[in-house]
């Protein structure tokens, strides 16, 4: 996904829309226990209040790079409290919150990434008045 976004292989509406996500907040109120190396969701329990999922809005760029840098992967299952599905945090993300993505959210985030199809493709240079000739600066346009 990340790859995508850094070779401009989305359009720039894609690259700069805001994705359905849902967060579970590190708990208040515990001490927190970085994971064993060996086993990336240990703790989970402890440092994760996992009776509530919020809803927010991220960008392709954000999640893709909480993906990629994942410190937390685990899968949530048989909870009474949140559906089934995956448990991720990058290692920036995971004393905060991490990403909680049912199988059908997991498979909507991979869509979007690959059903956006660029059309139409510009590079090109711009000057320093911004006039498209030079060589001062690159730009690039995907629609």
């Amino acid at each position: 996904m990340r790859r995508l976004l850094e070779c401009r292989l989305v359009t720039d509406r894609f690259r700069d829309s805001q994705l359905d996500v849902h967060e579970i907040c590190a708990k208040a109120d515990a001490e927190w226990r970085e994971p064993f190396v060996s086993r990336m969701a240990s703790e989970i329990f402890n440092n994760y209040d996992l009776k509530a999922r919020h809803p927010q809005r991220r960008t392709p760029r954000v999640i893709s790079d909480k993906m990629l840098h994942a410190r937390v992967i685990g899968v949530l299952s048989a909870s009474a409290y949140l559906p089934d599905g995956l448990l991720i945090a990058s290692d920036t993300q995971s004393k905060t919150s991490l990403f909680h993505f049912t199988p059908f959210e997991i498979a909507a985030v991979l869509d979007a990434f690959l059903n956006d199809q660029v059309r139409i493709a510009t590079d090109g240079y711009l000057d320093a008045g911004g006039n498209f000739q030079g060589t001062r600066k690159v730009f690039a346009i995907r629609a």
